[in-house]
């Protein structure tokens, strides 16, 4: 290693004093539902803009079910980089408002300052737009947007109607940098180019690209590159026939809801090896740790002339970012950049996510920048990547290249640091808390996904469990709405929701679709936006309709369509590539799911104040519950069966059963013990355990959740940052699944037993389930605060305080007694001569 210092010459940091113009986000009214829109002029200022490309060039929209293109559509299909240019002058006293979008990406300059990254992620007819005020200094400015459109080269879930950019300008800027209106010009960048490879396993994240002389944002086009811009489609209008309800063709526009991106540069963790060969894929050694300290802050640094450098830098954590490199000099150099989650095993297994010596990286996602001498030049991605590690390789020909920053920008949903907390008495808790935590804001973008690595999906049944974690980890609730919202505008005319929406691949399911009445129902408990909720009512209604055609005499459903995923279940007879016995026929658990359906659309409409439509669906889902107990339950086993037949007995069905109270308290208290102690039961893996999760602390019995918590240790065993997919440590696909994520929700709902006692989270109620633990603190958010407890348990008697947000009452259940809570702090002495709580 002591070669090493010959390769990296250290330099002086380099500093940059460019100006970063002052932006704010403008959140425009939130439309609920599509009303005019499309058909009728100006029902938002920026539907007087017009969309806009680059002339000539025609392109196919993207909206198909090609899963995994062909080289040769690849080939046939490359991704476009376009640069929009406008220059304008500030008017003195006037603010400086715009609305902004494109198809697919932009990237918004200002004086090449960087502004904004969008739009946040959408439909066809749901496609957002985001919106700025911005201080501009008195002069000339340039305004410009980097517009990618990846297509086939995409991830799966980015969408696209052709390409197109838009922009709506406020006041006396609207003649100057309204698209349709100013001068916009535009010229195609050549330097970015995507290859027609992923690796192997991939199928949702997108293209690797090569990157030549610097990222778009820096490349200035000749001057002989750039055109008029060509209008793509018109301003709403009555030229588009709107006054006769004919709809403009085209992106449907609704002002996003969510804040921007997290987009923070930083350089995490360090270089822990470095090789002097070029095998990208090749194995470390124990030595190649030897001196190589933390070199990310001896940046610059000089790579020689004629030399290849591997290095391998450990994040400490898991990231979803953007690569970050400027380079200067380097002419015909080459820097290789992949990320992977886990170095692996000859044989491909897994071994601890902090190791290297012995291990190689296999599957990675491997990006090329192309020095060609300039200087300053920065790189990074269209699309960001993830992981846990990277490997850098650089190979210099006849020039040295400087390498003056080597860094990466996180992205993720901006989720407040300091909403909820959760400690108590058994200190390994608090590593099984931060690792879900961990897993959940990897999957929070400006959708909500299964994994990053791999598929980059929004699923209905891991996005109802994120739904849920994440309103016991942020009162934030924009991110849960559009997801629901995504959803319900793909819904199909027979009522079912995809089981993954946005994609270009998408499935279908129906018991996946019994997942999004689910999280209507959650709102109505837990979130306090009842205006938004009254505008899914007809898509709630169209579903439960759709699901209705499946009900046979008694009202059970059968025949069901598509993949009818519940869980990973493997080796257990009945089970098949996700679906539990009799799936296709006559299921339990498919009946159980849509019970659940029927009552969180009473929830809803209660909620709402609709009687009628309340007293309807509660007494379909007593019908229905008293015939899965006819048809289901197995009085020889004491529990309820996964087929009619009563042939196989699972942990799901007879979870579902308790948690949704289908049975009267003799047969739950009997099937509670079979789904204890029954040794032939099929087991839930990691998604499925939520429900799991639920009966146990249900019934009271927290310290069986805390003993299946050493799955979850079992993950911190292997230095894992993020809960994985499934069980299986060296084999696992995903180390970042945020379905897994769901035991921050049992912490605060099940132990320290927050829930809500009415709708919209008006009133709480608060039962704690402590189990063996002898004291717990936690914060936990509220739509109007935050709920923070200080509890102690001493021979079976609570007492500690209780804080309540302004407004807020409540009470707390303890021993079978209900002690009435107030805002602010309520002290808690339970079992002593105090009896009631004192504020």
């Amino acid at each position: 290693m002591k070669r090493l210092f010959a390769v990296l010459v250290v330099f002086p940091l380099l500093t940059y004093a460019a100006q970063t113009p002052s932006v704010q986000r403008i959140f425009r009214p939130p439309r609920y539902t599509r009303g005019a829109a499309n058909t009728a002029k100006n029902v938002q200022p920026i539907d007087g803009a017009a969309w806009i490309w680059m002339p000539g060039l025609s392109l196919p929209p993207l909206l198909s079910n090609d899963t995994r293109p062909s080289k040769d559509v690849l080939a046939a299909n490359p991704a476009h980089f376009l640069k929009f240019r406008c220059t304008f002058n500030a008017i003195p006293g006037e603010r400086f408002e715009i609305d902004v979008s494109a198809d697919e990406r932009f990237t918004l300059l200002l004086d090449g300052e960087f502004v904004a990254n969008g739009p946040h992620r959408g439909l066809a007819n749901h496609w957002n737009y985001q919106s700025y005020s911005i201080d501009l200094q008195p002069g000339s400015h340039v305004l410009e947007a980097v517009v990618t459109r990846l297509g086939p080269h995409a991830p799966l879930a980015q969408l696209s109607l052709g390409g197109g950019f838009i922009l709506k300008a406020s006041g006396s800027y609207d003649k100057l940098l309204t698209t349709g209106k100013a001068p916009w010009k535009v010229a195609e960048l050549k330097n970015t180019r995507m290859t027609d490879k992923g690796f192997s396993g991939t199928f949702g994240v997108g293209s690797q690209c090569v990157v030549t002389g610097c990222d778009a944002t820096q490349e200035e086009p000749g001057q002989g590159a750039w055109r008029d811009a060509a209008v793509v489609r018109t301003a709403v209008n009555d030229t588009n026939g709107i006054s006769a309800g004919l709809i403009a063709q085209g992106w449907i526009l609704y002002p996003s809801e969510l804040p921007d991106q997290l987009h923070e540069t930083k350089a995490p963790g360090g270089i822990v090896a470095v090789r002097h060969d070029s095998d990208f894929r090749g194995f470390w050694d124990a030595a190649d740790a030897e001196g190589a300290g933390d070199v990310l802050k001896s940046f610059p640094c000089e790579i020689p002339s004629n030399t290849t450098v591997r290095l391998l830098w450990r994040l400490d954590d898991y990231y979803c970012a953007y690569p970050h490199l400027v380079v200067s000099g380097g002419k015909g150099s080459k820097v290789s950049w992949g990320w992977t989650e886990s170095l692996v095993t000859k044989d491909g297994r897994k071994k601890s996510r902090d190791a290297f010596a012995g291990l190689q990286i296999r599957k990675a996602m491997v990006d090329d920048f192309l020095p060609d001498g300039r200087d300053h030049a920065f790189f990074t991605t269209p699309w960001w990547r993830c992981g846990k590690w990277i490997s850098i390789r650089i190979e210099t020909k006849d020039a040295p290249l400087v390498v003056e920053r080597l860094a990466i920008d996180e992205t993720r949903y901006p989720l407040a640091e300091d909403e909820a907390s959760f400690a108590c008495s058994d200190a390994s808790i608090a590593a099984v808390e931060k690792l879900c935590r961990r897993g959940l804001e990897m999957c929070m973008h400006e959708m909500f996904f299964d994994c990053p690595f791999y598929e980059q999906q929004m699923y209905t049944g891991d996005s109802r469990v994120e739904y849920l974690v994440t309103g016991f980890a942020s009162a934030d609730s924009r991110l849960v709405r559009h997801a629901i919202d995504l959803f319900d505008f793909d819904r199909r005319e027979n009522g079912m929701v995809p089981m993954n929406t946005p994609t270009r691949g998408t499935q279908e399911s129906a018991t996946y679709t019994m997942c999004w009445p689910l999280m209507l129902g959650d709102a109505a408990r837990y979130r306090n936006d009842p205006a938004w909720l009254r505008a899914k009512v007809p898509g709630l209604v169209h579903t439960l309709a759709g699901l209705a055609q499946y009900e046979n005499a008694d009202g059970l459903i059968r025949d069901l369509p598509g993949w009818l995923f519940i869980d990973w279940v493997r080796g257990t007879s009945g089970w098949r590539s996700g679906t539990a016995p009799d799936a296709h026929g006559l299921s339990a658990i498919n009946n159980l799911f849509y019970l659940a359906d029927l009552k969180a659309a009473a929830d809803v409409f209660d909620a709402l104040g609709m009687s009628a439509e309340t007293a309807l669906y509660r007494a379909k889902a007593a019908r229905l519950a008293a015939a899965i107990e006819r048809t289901f339950w197995s009085e020889e086993r004491g529990m309820l069966a996964d087929d009619a037949a009563k042939k196989c007995f699972s942990e799901h069905a007879n979870s579902l059963a308790i948690v949704f109270d289908i049975l009267p308290e003799t047969k739950a208290e009997k099937a509670f013990e079979g789904l204890v102690n029954a040794p032939d039961l099929a087991r839930t893996t990691v998604y499925f355990s939520h429900y799991l999760f639920e009966a146990y602390l249900k019934r009271g019995r927290t310290d069986l959740f805390l003993n299946r918590l050493d799955l979850w240790k079992s993950y911190l065993a292997t230095g894992a940052s993020t809960p994985f997919e499934n069980p299986g440590n060296e084999t696992v696909r995903s180390d970042c699944h945020a379905w897994g994520s769901h035991p921050i929700l049992h912490l605060h709902r099940g132990i320290a037993g927050v829930d809500s006692a009415a709708p919209f989270f008006a009133e709480v109620r608060i039962a704690p389930k402590p189990g063996p633990l002898g004291w717990y603190r936690s914060k936990t958010p509220h739509p109007e605060g935050a709920i923070i407890q200080d509890m102690h348990f001493t021979d079976g008697r609570a007492h500690g305080t209780v804080t309540l947000p302004e407004g807020v009452s409540g009470v707390f259940s303890w021993n079978g007694r209900d002690i009435h809570l107030t805002s602010g702090v309520n002290t808690i002495v339970e079992g002593s001569p105090v009896k009631e709580a004192v504020k």
